[in-house]
């Protein structure tokens, strides 16, 4: 095939379904748009998240449609999906919703245990450990292990999806059930180092009639719509990491901090390494050193929302969250006079403590300071963690929302770690890190 130049780069996230024309040769982003995710099926258990699988492909195709009107040169799409879910289809009709990573019916209370608890007694840990994800709750193996329970369904000659496999199998009108490693890893039912579905998982879990998707290359086209090659889903997290700089070159020797509502530490790492972390898929012979559950946006909006609740206190009417936020980023203290905050609520574990409280520290800005040092402390806890299996590690990368574009936590990171801190040099980097892979093509 020739080279590449246009693309339509599609990120399927949680919150928004986002698209652009991504120009490989001259280096430009254009034509961004993004449409509202469709929302969670209604209901009256809360540990239940499922979305309209017919929805979802809907927007993706109005937004690809719309892109091919705004550029009829196209060298194909490419895909960069939510991680974790899950789709079953007879041929092109979902009969189950897309089972979100959101999804908790795993972890419900039962006697004897969680349907999580006792899927994880059939696995051993294995299995678990070279999953490429860490074993919890919304990876498809075990919300579908407890779908199928309150669901039962015949199977016979039905299609495992993830979420990305599934709108490309629409798409190129199913001729091709493909999808990537980054994206089979984190269901759960792969053997991550070897590449492949695991037989052992997928009987565990009662899944043994279904048919799964062929893992492929991310440079393998997968059929074609309207003409444009298709191209497999790549995990949201490695798109973002690879797009995060120039050339994986220039990420080989970096912790790529994915900075948003939580957070994510990594480290590319030659081949497949045995690690006490998540050790995920990645991209030209490597893999992610991943360690997840970091804390971000979620617990310093924990602070903004107390500022909230007191402002309006005294002032007997709602205050607007984004005033405090912007308030609180014009004038943040260097030095907290000792102010300390614990931020490992974020996750309901641990102290999530206010500590080192003296007569003259307590205050609205120290407070805000604080709770930014205390997530790049927890950050350089990790990084530690990295440099032990990779003493190579010189620099760290940040990417992701708009807390890891701030100058002032870049630089509380920097000083908590002593690495050079830098911002990637894009946003949207999940988009940019699928133009790397056309790139390659």
């Amino acid at each position: 095939r020739g080279f590449i130049m246009k693309i339509i780069a599609l990120d399927i996230g949680s919150s928004f379904l986002k698209s652009a024309i991504l120009d490989t040769k001259a280096d430009t982003l254009t034509h961004k748009t993004r449409t509202p995710t469709p929302a969670r099926l209604p209901g009256e258990d809360a540990s239940c998240f499922e979305i309209d699988a017919d929805l979802l492909y809907q927007g993706v195709i109005g937004l690809v449609d719309d892109q091919i009107q705004n550029e009829p040169e196209i060298g194909g799409s490419f895909f960069s999906t939510q991680m974790h879910g899950f789709v079953i289809a007879q041929g092109t009709q979902a009969i189950t919703p897309y089972l979100s990573w959101q999804d908790s019916r795993a972890e419900r209370p039962k006697p004897g245990g969680s349907d999580l608890q006792e899927l994880e007694e059939k696995l051993g840990p294995e299995t678990i450990r070279h999953m490429g994800t860490r074993y919890k709750a919304g990876i498809a193996a075990c919300s579908m292990y407890a779908y199928l329970k309150d669901h039962p369904l015949d199977l016979t000659g039905a299609m495992f999806h993830t979420l990305g496999s599934y709108l490309i199998y629409r798409m190129n009108g199913a001729q091709c059930h493909a999808c990537h490693l980054t994206s089979a890893a984190s269901t759960g039912f792969a053997d991550a180092p070897k590449g492949c579905w695991n037989r052992d998982t997928i009987d565990a879990v009662g899944a043994s009639a279904l048919q799964f998707p062929k893992i492929v290359s991310e440079t393998e086209p997968l059929g074609s719509y309207k003409g444009i090659p298709l191209f497999a889903d790549i995990g949201d997290h490695q798109a973002s990491v690879y797009g995060s700089a120039k050339t994986i070159d220039n990420i080989l020797s970096s912790v790529v901090i994915t900075l948003g509502t939580g957070g994510i530490a990594c480290a590319p790492a030659k081949g497949f390494v045995e690690a006490d972390m998540e050790v995920r898929p990645f991209f030209e012979g490597n893999s992610l050193m991943t360690i997840t559950r970091q804390p971000g946006g979620r617990a310093v909006d924990v602070i903004i929302d107390f500022y909230a609740d007191l402002l309006s206190a005294v002032a007997g009417k709602p205050v607007d969250k984004q005033d405090i936020w912007q308030a609180m980023w014009q004038a943040v203290p260097g030095d907290t006079r000792n102010l300390s905050v614990k931020p490992d609520f974020y996750i309901d574990q641990g102290e999530g403590a206010i500590t080192q409280i003296g007569h003259a520290n307590l205050t609205a800005g120290n407070l805000f300071a604080a709770t930014l040092d205390g997530l790049a402390t927890a950050y350089a806890a990790s990084i530690e963690k990295l440099k032990a299996l990779n003493p190579g590690i010189d620099r760290i990368v940040l990417c992701g929302g708009k807390l890891s574009k701030n100058e002032e936590m870049r630089k509380r990171i920097e000083t908590a770690t002593g690495l050079p801190t830098v911002f990637s040099p894009n946003e949207d980097e999940a988009l940019w890190g699928l133009g790397h892979i056309a790139q390659r093509i």
